[in-house]
């Protein structure tokens, strides 16, 4: 009689591992907030729109009008060479003050071969059908002084530059709502704009990258930069709406004033919270939200919440790292 090896498999679907298990194999750290809550929903869109005002305020003040300003065209054509930063000379010598228009086009026509150029030394004249006055106008930086918009720019961007690099750890240490605030109404002047409308955006990038959760974090992270197109084109409505520079940036002034209701409204990152290992300000933190949610958040999760952040502290792998420009290279 032929006697078959006893078989110990297990048939069906192995037992399921204890919650705790499944929490150290897969090291979520912070993420582990999301197996309860939601990774995107009604409520962290509007914070996400909401912590994101700074980028329009940012748009809003670093947008520059394009000089404009025009002739007609048979003043174009005839009354200055094609540079228009430039005049013709000689041409009190063909049109006298008592000579007819008419006449005064056909002499310029006649002797268009030997008008002599010079640079402008009577001012510019610049069309106002559109803006009443600009910066641009009022301070004539076309030609010769046209380079001074590009210092400008330039030294905008230095902002930028240093601004990323130094107010970085800043809002780790302060926190992300914090340094959004103190940098949108410290966005004046040129290079300071640069230096803290970079900084604002650091702060509510992060920000945005722990409200939402890891499914959707690239997309939101990618859409922090259109909200900063925003501000870009509000300016042209408010460069329709007001004629006047000055007008303008009484505006644009104004405009910050909007974070001091916002930032109050939104609740602190959790993340942040848990990272300066405030654990008991984090829990609240945590009871807050879930309040907003309608979800009950027991003491049993939070105690799971609290050893995933720091099982991940204690850990080398920090998990995922989230940039502004890593985002793109993700879509």
């Amino acid at each position: 009689m032929k006697i078959e090896p006893e078989n110990h498999e297990i048939k069906g679907k192995p037992p399921k591992m204890e919650r705790e298990d499944l929490l150290e194999e897969s090291k979520l750290g912070f993420d582990f907030f999301f197996t309860k809550f939601p990774h995107v929903s009604k409520i962290q869109i509007l914070w996400f729109f909401l912590v994101n005002y700074c980028w329009v305020v940012g748009g809003l003040v670093q947008s520059i009008l394009d000089t404009r300003y025009n002739t007609s065209y048979e003043e174009g054509l005839l009354f200055s060479p094609k540079d228009s930063c430039s005049q013709f000379s000689n041409i009190d010598s063909l049109c006298s003050s008592n000579m007819s228009l008419e006449t005064c086009l056909q002499q310029l026509a006649d002797n268009s071969g030997s008008l002599e150029i010079e640079a402008c030394s009577s001012g510019y004249i610049f069309d106002k059908s559109v803006f009443t006055r600009t910066v641009t106008t009022d301070f004539e930086l076309v030609c010769e002084n046209a380079y001074i918009e590009s210092t400008i720019s330039s030294i905008f961007f230095a902002g930028l530059f240093f601004g990323v690099f130094i107010f970085g750890p800043i809002t780790d240490k302060i926190g992300r709502t914090k340094a959004s605030v103190i940098a949108s109404f410290l966005n004046f002047e040129r290079m300071i704009s640069g230096f803290f409308s970079i900084s604002a955006g650091t702060g509510t990038f992060v920000y945005t990258m722990e409200v939402i959760g890891p499914k959707y974090r690239t997309w939101f992270g990618c859409m922090t930069q259109g909200i900063f197109a925003v501000g870009y084109a509000l300016l042209s409505l408010v460069g329709y709406l007001l004629k006047d520079w000055q007008d303008q940036m009484i505006v644009l002034t104004l405009a910050p004033l909007f974070v001091i209701p916002i930032f109050l409204y939104l609740p602190y990152s959790t993340a942040w919270i848990y990272s300066q290992k405030q654990y008991k300000d984090a829990r609240e933190n945590v009871k807050l939200i879930g309040k907003k949610y309608a979800i009950e958040t027991d003491e049993k999760f939070l105690d799971e919440l609290e050893n995933s952040v720091k099982a991940q502290q204690k850990s080398e792998n920090t998990g995922k790292i989230y940039t502004q420009i890593g985002n793109w290279l993700f879509l």
